[in-house]
């Protein structure tokens, strides 16, 4: 597509300019400010409705006051016509007309602004903007490729995530299996990520590994640990001679405790015992069941209380309820109150009205005619009647809601009345069953067993019995004073080779920790080191898809560089899409205006290969650059900022390669 002529009538600051390059490239000069930008708005706007930097332009069609706004201009056109020669040949002039709109409204004498319309057409056939839009996609492109292939800054200027999308689309994704079948050393990896995504198989393996490390870290010292518990023990300990030695002596206790058994099993003394026991048992039952019957009344009245709390907690949650209800039987009578009020002024002022209607005719001057007087006095004392009727009903209806609210809170103040009451009552009765279980319990700690005959009398006993027993047993007291002596001794044996039989028992159980823990270490390197290979294996994956990506979308491109992905400290990639130059200046960044333009031409020769659409491309600040692209089949604009005072036509002298 070529552009053959562009005119501007009433547009932005220009008045009436027509550029007719007739499908050749053209070089446009001029100081800042003197129309050069204003003939890109102008192009765009007829065909993709923004302006050059795809900002909303209605604003700025009109020219402005010297506060920003637009000024109104009493209706003139503001129109652009862009003649065009397609693909096919054949001319065609679209064309759009932006004017206020001035509407004359009823019984007003003057028309009024009443916003703005724009109008369209192709070849000065009017058209609707949803007919003007799809004639542009059908017989020209979309509205979004326009945009793209108009404007060397327009692609590097969407966001990175859209323009990422488009790489993909016109040069080609790399799938990962793509990945895989380029390197030999990674054909086992699909069966090691699961069906998880790479970055997130990385994820997984550092968290794995750092995990594992710190695990490794600290066997080390756990090791140590034990092994220091193992050098505490200096003593040579034989596991099979102290066994012996604990089983003689234990023999030797076992033959003496017979011996004591012996003499303490005298009849008279197992007699005693028996009977000292035979009470014991009698006095522990005499206990049981005191304690049962005097518990269980403190029970029942701890019961009675707990049933009353929970009857009290109810009860003050029916006061809240019925409180809450009437403070807002309380806002409703209030409101009701005030439209009462304002009923009774409105009929007030109802009332006061008085027939003022004008008695002469609007139109002809005259006096109206009695009958259409009296007809407008009995319409204005019907309507007022109405309104007096329609007050006084609704002061009666609201009247009787105020009544109807009132019943309602003289009610609920009768059962809050009640159930503070209630809840006084329970209050009560809690304090007095506290007063009770008190003195139940102080009862019970005060009077004890002994108040009972039976108690005392077996106690008495008791004391008789212990008497005699300690008589019996002085008897054998020489007796069983040697037999203990040699007891005491022989358990001081026992526990010496019993401690050394647990510190064997110790020894063992710090050797197989030791074990244990160098069989861990050993596990979870092993580990280490197989998470360490799949790490690497996952890297060169993520190295080869950054490098085969980056080629195949770069390889499109004369001078144009993308970075596509961004290496995080972990391992881990995240996409992006940011265009540079051959030497690694970024778009967004270091490029200068000059790269950026070259940039931002070689990004729409290989756009226009994708979409085989070759449309004119205007190069703003052009003077920035000191050789300009060469495309492939576009006309080409080139905006120059010179030192002349009004729009300046040339052909274009700058040097292409």
């Amino acid at each position: 597509m070529k552009l053959i002529k562009l005119e501007l009538n009433n547009f932005k600051a220009i008045k009436d300019f027509i550029f007719e390059p007739n499908g050749e490239d053209k070089s446009i000069f001029g100081k800042n400010g003197v129309g050069k930008t204003t003939l890109v708005d102008a192009y765009f706007w007829v065909l993709v409705g923004k302006s050059s930097t795809d900002k909303k332009i209605d604003d700025d069609i009109k020219l402005k006051d010297n506060t920003g706004n637009p000024q109104l201009d009493n209706g003139i056109e503001h129109k652009v016509a862009a003649t065009l020669e397609l693909d096919n040949g054949t001319q065609v002039t679209l064309s759009k007309i932006y004017q206020e709109k001035w509407t004359k409204n009823h019984g007003k004498p003057v028309a009024e602004f009443d916003g703005h319309t724009t109008s369209y057409f192709v070849d000065d056939v009017a058209r609707s903007q949803k007919d003007y839009n799809a004639y542009i996609e059908q017989h020209i492109g979309s509205i979004e490729v326009l945009k793209m292939l108009s404007s060397a800054t327009y692609f590097c200027n969407m966001p990175w995530k859209k323009q990422r999308e488009l790489l993909l689309e016109v040069c080609g994704d790399i799938t990962d299996m793509d990945v895989i079948n380029s390197d030999e050393r990674l054909k086992d990896l699909p069966s090691m990520l699961e069906g998880k995504n790479v970055n997130d198989f990385i994820t997984l393996i550092t968290q794995r590994k750092t995990k594992l490390n710190s695990q490794l870290n600290k066997i080390p010292t756990r090791i140590d640990e034990n092994q220091k518990m193992l050098d505490d023990f200096n003593e040579e300990l034989n596991q099979e001679i102290i066994e012996i030695e604990l089983k003689d002596f234990r023999k030797k206790k076992n033959i003496l405790e017979n011996k004591l058994t012996t003499i303490k099993g005298g009849y008279a003394v197992a007699h005693l015992e028996r009977q000292i026991a035979q009470i014991d048992t009698k006095i522990e039952q005499i206990k049981q069941q005191y304690d049962a019957t005097n518990n269980a009344d403190v029970l029942e009245l701890q019961k009675q209380k707990s049933a009353k709390e929970i009857e009290l907690q109810k009860e003050k949650q029916q006061l809240d309820n019925k409180k809450n209800e009437s403070e807002i039987l309380n806002n409703k009578m209030t409101s009701i109150s005030q439209q009462i009020e304002d009923c009774r002024n409105a009929w007030k002022v109802e009332k006061k009205k008085v027939f003022s209607g004008d008695n002469i005719c609007p139109t002809c001057g005259q006096v109206l005619p009695q009958e259409k007087i009296n007809e407008a006095i009995e319409k204005f004392n019907k309507t007022k009647a109405d309104n007096l009727k329609a007050c006084t009903e609704a002061g009666t209806n609201l009247a009787h809601k105020k009544q109807e609210l009132e019943h309602k809170l003289q009610d609920n103040e009768n059962t809050i009345a009640t159930l503070v009451e209630n809840i006084n009552n329970l209050n009560k009765n809690i304090q007095e069953l506290d007063v009770q279980i008190i003195d139940k319990q102080k009862n019970i700690t005060e009077t004890g067993y002994s108040e009972d005959e039976e108690y005392r009398n077996l106690y008495r006993e008791k004391v008789n019995l212990k008497k005699e027993l300690i008589s019996v047993q002085d008897d054998c007291a020489n007796s069983l004073k040697q037999y203990q002596s040699e007891i005491e001794q022989l358990d001081l044996d026992i526990d010496v080779r019993a401690e050394k039989l647990a510190k064997i028992k110790q020894l063992s159980a710090f050797k197989n920790r030791i074990k244990d823990l160098k069989a861990e270490q050993k596990r979870l390197g092993e580990e280490f080191n197989n998470l360490e290979f799949k790490l690497n294996l996952a890297q060169i994956f993520t190295k080869n898809k950054v490098n085969m990506l980056t080629d195949k979308i770069n390889s499109k491109f004369k001078i144009t560089r993308f970075k596509l992905f961004t290496q995080q400290v972990n391992g881990l990639i995240d996409d992006t899409c940011e265009a540079m130059t051959q030497q690694g200046s970024t778009y967004g960044k270091s490029m200068s205006n000059g790269e950026k333009i070259m940039i931002g031409l070689d990004i729409c020769n290989t756009l226009a290969q994708h979409y085989k659409l070759d449309v004119p491309m205007w190069i703003d600040n052009a003077e920035c650059v000191s050789e300009i692209l060469k495309t492939n089949n576009s006309q080409m604009f080139n905006l120059i900022v010179a030192h002349h005072d009004f729009l300046r036509i040339k052909e274009p002298i700058l040097k292409r390669f």
